[in-house]
């Protein structure tokens, strides 16, 4: 039976050292291909960095609303997790707060020593306290990444999937549809793995910028797979093998055997030569007698 086709790497594959950059999920060159390739700090620091674009927005607002405007300022002060703590404490319902929650998250998911659970449950707080905030997706498929990062595939398959229910026309869809593709890969799903990635490539979403990683994913599953030897075939290596174990184990007992035969006779060769160079014990019966004076 043929090996199945191994899936793409997944994010926690990523190198966990790589630096953090700052990557806009929205607006720049291939945003979301870079977030899929990063580890998950870079992909929490994509959505921060959509802040500074939406910072602006909560100013214009603010123009016409003073509890946005204090928000958005508190917000764009606040550096720290206890400061942004603050914001979303003091400025409850504010898009400002909003963004300390996710900035939040950002900072305790990054570094040597990042809290992820604590991540994760920040994201949750901002999807349950601002359902209409314009980071919403964002923040959901960051929370599907990070469940994917730790190994919890259900987890993450039901945030991708939600994603895709809420939210089919936002710009992380097409990577939702990327990470289940990925997820049912990884489970040797590889034709529910290809219908996720074809609706990619389909005309709602002709264009995205994952339509290049689709065609690497699916090109990579039309590839066939190396052949795998006969069970005769195996049958016959693993008899080599043992026999070949059995001759190196047999010449390494006749060589263990004759230097311990070699080191005997050295050592009854010492013994015998000792004994031949010993002056012999003169008694009085064989002491020569002297002539008297």
């Amino acid at each position: 039976m043929a090996d199945p086709v191994q899936p793409p790497s997944s994010p926690s594959n990523s190198p966990s050292d790589a630096p953090a950059e700052e990557m806009e999920l929205m607006g720049a060159p291939s945003p979301l291909e870079m977030a899929l390739q990063e580890n998950r700090k870079a992909i929490f620091g994509g959505i921060a960095a959509v802040f500074i674009v939406t910072s602006g927005v909560l100013v214009y607002l603010g123009n016409k609303d003073a509890t946005q405007l204090a928000g958005a300022e508190a917000f764009t002060a606040a550096t720290t997790i206890e400061e942004l703590e603050k914001v979303t404490a003091e400025h409850p319902g504010t898009l400002g707060a909003g963004n300390a929650l996710i900035a939040a998250a950002n900072l305790l998911a990054s570094g040597a020593d990042a809290k992820p659970d604590e991540a994760i449950a920040k994201l949750e707080t901002f999807l349950s306290e601002f359902p209409n905030h314009p980071l919403r997706p964002q923040a959901m498929f960051a929370i599907g990444m990070q469940q994917q990062a730790a190994g919890n595939g259900a987890e993450a398959k039901a945030v991708f999937e939600s994603i895709l229910s809420e939210q089919p026309d936002s710009a992380v869809a097409p990577g939702a549809l990327m990470r289940l593709g990925d997820l049912a890969w990884d489970e040797g799903d590889t034709e529910g793995a290809r219908r996720q990635y074809e609706q990619i490539a389909s005309q709602k979403y002709a264009g995205n910028e994952f339509i290049t990683r689709t065609d690497e994913r699916l090109r990579q599953l039309d590839e066939p797979a190396p052949s795998q030897p006969s069970a005769k075939q195996k049958e016959l290596k693993e008899k080599e093998e043992a026999e070949k174990a059995a001759r190196e184990a047999e010449v390494k007992k006749a060589q263990e055997d004759a230097a311990k035969a070699a080191a005997k006779a050295a050592e009854q060769a010492a013994e015998a030569t000792a004994k031949a160079t010993e002056e012999p014990e003169v008694t009085e019966e064989e002491a020569p007698e002297t002539e008297s004076e």
